[in-house]
């Protein structure tokens, strides 16, 4: 059975939240096929993206740090820096899926397993990334055109 997207992404999501708690996946892969419903297979793939997004954890939490500059990273509530890490992850290291999808996947996140007001904040955050930096980027790197010159 295959896992939807939004369902693989809320298994990471538990992974990288149960590092926040203990070391080792060993009591979260039976909570995760449990919780989802899914396969070993599935939630071992789950795993493997959380453990990959571990490895730029510290950059991924350079960028939460920046874009939240008016709320100190160390008060941001676990369920939510997770959700941001995901995000940036996806935003800035995938870049597979158009930014519009990344956050609103993160919101829905934020509004499964936290608030609906950690809803906001998650919004505002990745919004202020994507207008700074994608939206920018756009309109300084534009498409060459096919026309040449003879």
């Amino acid at each position: 059975m295959t896992l939807t997207p939004q369902k693989f992404r809320e298994a990471v999501l538990l992974f990288l939240f149960s590092t926040d708690f203990s070391q080792g996946y060993s009591d979260t892969v039976p909570l995760v096929m449990e919780e989802l419903k899914t396969t070993k297979k599935n939630t071992d793939e789950a795993k493997l993206k959380a453990e990959f997004i571990l490895t730029h954890v510290h950059d991924l939490d350079l960028l939460i740090s920046k874009y939240s500059s008016a709320y100190d990273f160390h008060r941001i509530p676990y369920a939510e820096k997770n959700i941001l890490r995901l995000a940036f992850f996806e935003l800035v290291v995938e870049k597979i899926l158009h930014y519009k999808v990344i956050i609103s996947e993160a919101i829905r996140l934020t509004r499964k397993f936290a608030s609906r007001e950690a809803g906001a904040f998650i919004n505002a955050l990745l919004d202020q990334y994507v207008k700074e930096y994608i939206t920018n980027q756009d309109v300084s790197n534009p498409p060459s055109s096919n026309s040449s010159s003879t």
